[in-house]
């Protein structure tokens, strides 16, 4: 069955390097979560890939509704007292060059967070998608689990969080002092423990982490989690393995494999 958008819902896009993932779900009404998902052929561009799931007609918005395009794009945090949106690209560009300019800088505002989250689409890739559905927007697929790992914080404590996410081959490392935000970094490529401790420790030593108070958090419930988790306590004894369910009070009526954990989080707005 093809979702179809009402004059009131949200298609909801995810754009990762393997899979494009399309959703709508109404968190009002149980059992509402309609998706696709299209596997990301290597051998050709994402902009291929995208044209070649439309072409599909699994999916019909015919204009009508909201599009939200969650892009798996690495990110950079600019201070919000500092956001200029005409410099935005260039600050980008910095962290992120791109010689033949072919990136689209977007952003998110986070002002609880005191932050503007920085991301890019692939121009071409972008085009495509407005063809389609004219009025999409934007936004990194961080942005929602940032905000929820925040929300998850207490303000009031003195002692730090660090939530640890793993995404296909990336690894996310965000830590967090009371409920603000205080390092943000993604690492590619990561396939093994080795590799996994390494960058972790390296960002607890980085933020002075007081091992003893700080706690870690192990978000996925794959092999190279379980074992980051026990391997990690080793080191930093307050290391658990996160479990969204407990997090997310309705997590399990969307429960999907096929879901990452960033588009959940967003289709339930826990944050």
């Amino acid at each position: 069955m093809p979702i179809t958008l009402g004059n009131s819902d949200t298609l909801y896009i995810r754009i990762g390097k393997g899979r494009f993932v399309f959703t709508c779900y109404d968190r009002v009404k149980d059992n509402t979560l309609n998706y696709r998902c299209f596997d990301v052929n290597k051998n050709m561009s994402l902009n291929a890939n995208m044209h070649k799931a439309l072409a599909s007609h699994a999916l019909m918005g015919e204009g009508r509704g909201r599009v939200y395009v969650s892009v798996d794009t690495p990110v950079t945090l600019v201070p919000l007292n500092e956001f200029d949106d005409e410099e935005m690209p260039n600050i980008y560009s910095y962290n992120f060059p791109d010689e033949n300019n072919r990136m689209h800088v977007f952003y998110d505002m986070l002002p609880l967070q005191n932050a503007v989250m920085l991301g890019a689409v692939d121009k071409d890739l972008e085009h495509t998608i407005l063809e389609t559905y004219p009025g999409a927007t934007f936004h990194p697929s961080l942005t929602p689990l940032i905000l929820h790992y925040a929300s998850l914080c207490d303000n009031t404590s003195q002692s730090g969080k660090m939530f640890v996410s793993f995404m296909e081959d990336d690894m996310t490392i965000a830590c967090f002092r009371g409920n603000k935000i205080s390092l943000l970094n993604t690492f590619s490529g990561v396939k093994n423990i080795e590799n996994a401790l390494y960058y972790t420790l390296s960002v607890a030593r980085q933020g002075n982490i007081n091992p003893e108070s700080y706690e870690v958090y192990i978000v996925g419930n794959g092999a190279l989690e379980s074992s980051m988790c026990k391997e990690l306590h080793k080191y930093l004894p307050q290391t658990f393995l996160f479990e969204p369910e407990n997090a997310i009070r309705r997590y399990v009526q969307v429960l999907e494999d096929n879901l990452p954990y960033d588009m959940i989080v967003l289709l339930l707005k826990a944050y």
